[in-house]
């Protein structure tokens, strides 16, 4: 029996103070469709409890304290946000991220780093983590599932074209995708604004970028460890008793090397084998 999912992807981007990225990750939610009407609901309504209501949550204003969350005391903000916590865990999605640690990518050889980029023609680092993370998806839910992506809309460029070519191509030859170990569905970008799944998204992998900026993530491959950089926020969405597990995977130089040394010898992007962490 085949079941469905739909898997809703946001990115994010950490800087340090030369405006240099330090951080890129991709991640967010895999929802069982039928949980959307009363998700969607409930995140509906927690919009409306600020006055005045919000038209959509974009976690890195809402951790700067800028545009409509300017001026809220402490206590509202931690109430806002467990709200929407708690219409997260109530669905139950699957939590997924990688992360790809940019000053170790940025240091490759250049041949190498074409390895990694030049197979979407676009030169972006986005289709390389999204890559990587479909393959983590897979991990997660096994075979016999059948997924959908939908990806939080984006400037022209950045991997679209590659992506949308690759699925075309797994579609057409359902053998190929059998090596994926799940089926691919559709890949779509829509807007946060219209898409209320991909702004649990965007408080997802603001997460997993906060958790891949902490002292241990890039250094560390104890979970245990790691355990130590998550934050409370973050400790709610993942580590609760209701909670699925977080699957993370983070690519820091020895996993680049890993990755592009199995380029080589296989002659491909996909499918890879990537070590994971369940926080």
């Amino acid at each position: 029996m085949i079941r469905d999912y739909s898997a809703y992807i946001d990115e994010s981007k950490l800087w340090d103070k030369s405006r240099k990225m330090t951080v890129y990750a991709v991640g967010g939610y895999i929802f069982d469709p039928a949980t959307a009407p009363h998700f969607e609901m409930k995140w509906r309504r927690t919009l409306e409890v600020p006055r005045p209501p919000l038209s959509r949550f974009h976690m890195s204003e809402f951790e700067a304290k800028v545009g409509p969350y300017k001026g809220w005391t402490v206590d509202r903000r931690k109430g806002f946000l467990r709200l929407l916590i708690d219409t997260i865990r109530e669905a139950k999605p699957r939590p997924v991220g990688v992360a790809v640690d940019m000053r170790a990518f940025e240091a490759l050889r250049p041949e190498d780093r074409r390895l990694l980029l030049d197979f979407d023609r676009e030169d972006e680092v986005y289709t390389f983590a999204l890559v990587m993370l479909m393959v983590l998806v897979n991990e997660t839910l096994g075979k016999n599932c059948r997924l959908r992506y939908v990806l939080d809309s984006l400037p022209p460029g950045q991997g679209k074209r590659y992506l949308n070519e690759q699925f075309a191509f797994l579609r057409n030859h359902p053998d190929r995708a059998e090596r994926w170990g799940s089926r691919l569905d559709s890949i779509v970008w829509s807007p946060s604004t219209e898409v209320l799944q991909l702004q649990a998204a965007d408080l997802c992998v603001y997460e997993v970028g906060k958790l891949a900026e902490g002292p241990h993530v890039f250094n560390h491959s104890d979970p245990r460890v790691l355990r130590a950089d998550v934050r409370k926020s973050a400790e709610l969405l993942w580590t609760s008793e209701d909670a699925f597990g977080m699957a993370l995977a983070f690519f820091d130089a020895e996993k680049l090397q890993t990755v592009i040394k199995a380029i080589k010898d296989g002659g491909g992007l996909t499918p890879l084998p990537i070590g994971r962490y369940y926080i």
